[in-house]
């Protein structure tokens, strides 16, 4: 029928992250399961080794943390082909897999706020949108700062300093990549096509 999401099964989607991710991997995993054929899950990289090659055909997984992070980015990037840098904020994806992460490169900080402005273009533009891409995108922009770092202060840090800046960096890139690859990709990595126009 015209205007109706397909959906030929309903889809696991899997959140996996180290510690440091866990609480927004929480959240975003209850999101998931608030969207129509989506049921979300949020594994620990240790459980997901555990059971990765147990995975049914109708269950996906996303891996948030970059290579020293997340073990399981640094095993599954040499797979994805289509990685995407967006001033540090990384994703790509194969059928069953996506990864999403930060490099935490302070010299990125400037050309990253515009990265953020997208990410708030996109959140703007979710209001009334029934996809699941837009609609998980909106959800993981509400955890984004407006503005990552004062840029006169870096040159006079601290190395303690630079790496605290380092980390919440890559933290804010890490969230902003998982949006980006949700509002772009999301819809249809989930195997959710639309057919026909709304109405």
């Amino acid at each position: 029928m015209k205007g109706e999401t397909e959906m030929p099964e309903s889809k696991e989607i899997i959140v996996v992250a180290p510690e440091q991710y866990k609480d927004f991997a929480r959240q975003l995993t209850q999101k998931i399961s608030e969207q129509p054929g989506c049921k979300g899950a949020f594994w620990t990289t240790k459980q997901y080794e555990k059971k990765e090659f147990q995975r049914g055909g109708n269950q996906l997984a996303i891996l948030i943390g970059n290579a020293d992070e997340n073990p399981l980015t640094k095993s599954s990037l040499p797979g994805i082909k289509n990685l995407c840098n967006h001033a540090g904020a990384c994703f790509g994806f194969d059928k069953t897999t996506a990864v999403a992460f930060g490099e935490g490169k302070l010299e990125q900080r400037e050309e990253f706020q515009k990265v953020l402005e997208k990410c708030a273009t996109i959140l703007e533009g979710a209001k009334g949108v029934s996809s699941l891409g837009v609609s998980l995108a909106a959800a993981s922009v509400i955890f984004m700062p407006k503005n990552i770092l004062m840029p006169g202060l870096v040159k006079l840090a601290t190395q303690v300093r630079r790496k605290e800046w380092e980390k919440r960096l890559r933290t804010e890139q890490t969230k902003a990549a998982l949006t980006l690859f949700l509002a772009e990709h999301g819809h249809a990595w989930a195997g959710l096509k639309k057919k026909g126009q709304p109405g």
